[in-house]
């Protein structure tokens, strides 16, 4: 590109960025929506860069602002000559404070959190457990286009792994599986003419820095402003997407970071090895004034109980059910619960 190009396309881009600046700040000194107010402290925890000019608000050029980052893939690089697993734990078992996954827990009974913390951890796998870990790592391989001229059925069928000490055997179910969640986001991200990412982090720093997570899949549309969030259950147990709360600070974190305000954060839970009245695959779709506002109402000011010098204790049936604190819970002991 010539000199004289590069110079106006900088001078250009600096000129919608001073609009934008001025366009938010006008926004601001008549005090605005609460919903653009909320997204704006959201998104100033992320980078100002030239791709996420129109997070907030609208553009006073309307020039279509590509808000996609090039940079998609940031899990650890895997291949099937050399898959390493085990060196894989480390990346694996990274989790925040708040975990997304444990949110029905923490969000519930305030007082799991501290309670938890009060015991040595130990790694308490099951072979189900083991066995999801196995079939998210065929699923990474088979959406970063890992293999080479075989099939996953063809790589992985029949082959063994150790997992957090289990010795797991691939089996057809497990293949099934995969295929199924592949087939699935790869159907999505050609329909929304998306771009797809791949256990990408996502974190809501304004609401708490420690609550964080890996999404397995985000599918960001470019015509629709849509983003999709799809996650991969292998569990028996059946679990509902509607008021998910894992998915909901998956996509929060998601809208933050590539959203505005009207984006529709599509919230997706594939789970074939489950019967579920919905279906193996079940969607449902918040807008993003009420996902903000679920965030700074409801998720935020759950955060903050569990950080209280007194937490209240809450048994129930779903909060209980995977608390590894529950056998020194005198609540849990005391309760109809147990």
């Amino acid at each position: 590109m010539a000199v004289g190009m590069i110079y106006w396309e900088e001078s250009r881009m600096q000129s919608r960025l001073s609009e934008e600046k001025a366009f938010h700040r006008a926004i601001y000194a008549n005090g605005g929506n609460k919903l653009t107010s909320k997204l704006k402290r959201l998104n100033s925890y992320h980078a100002f860069g030239i791709e996420q000019i129109a997070l907030i608000g609208k553009s006073l050029s309307h020039t279509p602002v590509n808000i996609f980052p090039t940079k998609t893939l940031t899990a650890p690089q895997l291949s099937p000559q050399n898959y390493g697993l085990k060196s894989q734990r480390k990346h694996l078992m990274a989790h925040s404070r708040f975990s997304p996954s444990a949110s029905k827990r923490w969000m519930s009974c305030p007082a799991s959190i501290q309670l938890a913390e009060s015991i040595p951890f130990v790694m308490d796998t099951t072979r189900p457990a083991a066995q999801g870990t196995l079939v998210h790592h065929m699923v990474e391989m088979l959406l970063k286009d890992r293999l080479e001229n075989v099939s996953l059925s063809d790589y992985w069928l029949g082959r063994e792994e150790e997992i957090d000490g289990f010795n797991i055997e691939v089996t057809k179910e497990m293949v099934a599986c995969a295929e199924q969640y592949v087939h699935y986001v790869q159907t999505r991200l050609e329909e929304l003419d998306g771009r797809l990412l791949i256990e990408e982090k996502v974190n809501i720093d304004e609401i708490s820095s420690e609550c964080w997570g890996t999404v397995d899949a985000l599918v960001l549309g470019k015509k629709s402003n849509r983003i999709a969030v799809i996650d991969l259950k292998s569990g028996k147990f059946p679990v509902d997407v509607i008021n998910n709360e894992q998915l909901m600070i998956y996509g929060l974190g998601a809208l933050s970071r590539y959203g505005d305000e009207n984006t529709t954060v599509e919230l997706t839970i594939v789970q074939p090895t489950s019967f579920h009245r919905d279906g193996k695959i079940r969607s449902w779709d918040i807008s993003a004034e009420n996902l903000v506002e679920w965030g700074f109402d409801i998720l935020k000011p759950a955060i903050e109980a569990c950080l209280e010098e007194a937490p209240v204790f809450n048994p129930g049936k779903n909060q209980c059910r995977f608390c590894r604190a529950k056998d020194i819970c005198n609540s849990f002991k005391q309760s109809e619960v147990n």
